[in-house]
């Protein structure tokens, strides 16, 4: 098949939207099948208006809401992939056309977006993340997402969302154990940061954490690309034209066929394209920083780096070009070079307000995690006293037990006795 905004429309005309509808509901077909379905289906719907009516008209978003789970161990097939081709064609499908998305939330679509994100592996979830950043610019779906709460361990969003921000600060390793800041210039990424060197030797353990998450994130990548690519189909047909079906990304795949065809170019840094905190921010941005959830010290300090995302993506850029500038030894003039130097002078200071929040928030924990361990302390004292009165009361000779004041109480009365006699 051809691919390319006119070949679909070719298609939308034909039914194909109908066709592909009606296979990927049809349950009895091959989870393969359902999931090349669902590709094909967001790379029609994409940018394509008369194709995403049409979808909607079939009960598309209906067949979508109903395979939005995701239950690996209740199938022996690749779900995870499946589940990849699901959000993507929701996100192509669904989101950017208002019928199509008050229907999707109409139907519980977002609820259910949200319950695959809480228990989704780490891949999906920044996919998730990212169709929820689009959707959740229609005033109804932000509305609705403040109303979610886990089914299974009562969270809520906002708290789902930090504990992903969290992840994305853990493999950038930008923070201390204590989760306040470690670089002021470099409050996002410290590993970009030139002077990096006695960093990375002084937290080899951080290091080591680092390696193996990145290493996990290029597996997982690298997966779902072979993955991808085994799912297109590509075939000649007669000597001088090649049909094929665009890929998830909307590249094309490189033909051994056609020598004339330009390669696919090589995809971008897998850290960089695959960070998810600009999209937590987007979605923060529009349900509000402040937050009925009860957040714990360590959410409440992600919290506030969140909230300075914005101003420290730009004191990073600051840097790097001042540090560019130094290394190709251009020298602004003076005006430009005053530019910087305030641009980053007001943006650190910033930053050191927020690495200050975050210490009086670490100071805080740690000042409750030494009253728990006082109140710890205490208690088993009171008890060691408690257990020490009762074997002092068990080993009392025979006649002097009982309550205090009993005894000498009978001992009065018998006095008192004997007197009157």
């Amino acid at each position: 098949l051809r691919s390319g905004p006119v070949f679909a429309e070719e298609l939308g005309r034909l039914g194909a939207v109908g066709l592909l509808v009606d296979l990927f509901a049809d349950k009895e077909n091959l989870l393969s099948s359902r999931q090349l379905c669902a590709s094909v289906l967001a790379g029609l719907c994409s940018k394509h208006p008369e194709n995403r009516r049409e979808f909607r008209k079939r009960d598309g978003i209906e067949a979508l809401r109903q395979e939005l789970t995701y239950r690996p161990d209740e199938t022996t097939e690749n779900l995870l992939f499946y589940s990849l081709c699901v959000v993507d064609c929701v996100w192509c499908a669904v989101v950017g056309t208002r019928k199509n998305e008050m229907r999707f939330l109409d139907a519980g679509g977002l609820f259910s977006l949200l319950d695959v994100l809480e228990v989704a592996p780490l891949l999906l979830k920044r996919l998730i993340v990212g169709c929820l950043a689009d959707l959740l610019q229609y005033r109804k779906a932000a509305k609705l997402f403040t109303q979610w709460n886990s089914q299974v361990t009562m969270k809520g969003p906002v708290k789902i969302l930090l504990e992903l921000w969290q992840s994305e600060q853990d493999v950038a390793c930008s923070t201390t154990p204590d989760g306040v800041l470690r670089d002021l210039s470099w409050p996002l990424n410290p590993e970009h940061s030139p002077h990096n060197a006695a960093l990375e030797a002084g937290q080899a353990h951080d290091g080591r954490r680092r390696s193996s998450l990145v290493a996990e994130k290029i597996k997982h990548a690298r997966l779902f690309a072979k993955t991808a690519n085994s799912s297109n189909l590509t075939k000649m047909v007669g000597d001088e034209e090649t049909f094929e079906i665009a890929r998830l990304d909307g590249r094309c795949i490189e033909s051994t066929e056609n020598p004339s065809r330009p390669p696919t170019p090589p995809p971008a840094d897998i850290g960089e394209r695959q960070d998810c905190r600009a999209k937590i921010y987007s979605i923060l941005v529009k349900v509000g920083f402040e937050t009925l959830e009860v957040l714990s010290i360590a959410q409440r300090q992600q919290m506030e780096l969140a909230r300075f995302y914005p101003e420290a993506r730009e004191l990073e850029t600051w840097v790097a070009l001042n540090h560019s500038l130094g290394v190709k030894g251009v020298k602004p003039i003076s005006a430009d070079r005053k530019w910087v130097d305030d641009a980053i002078a007001e943006r650190t200071e910033q930053s050191r307000q927020v690495q200050f929040s975050q210490q009086h928030l670490a100071d805080e924990r740690r000042s409750e995690e030494m009253a728990s361990l006082n109140q710890f302390y205490d208690d088993i004292r009171a008890r060691a006293g408690l257990r020490r009165g009762a074997n002092t009361f068990a080993n009392a000779p025979p006649g002097e037990g009982g309550y205090p004041g009993v005894a000498t109480t009978a001992q009065s009365d018998e006095s008192s006795e004997d007197e009157s006699s």
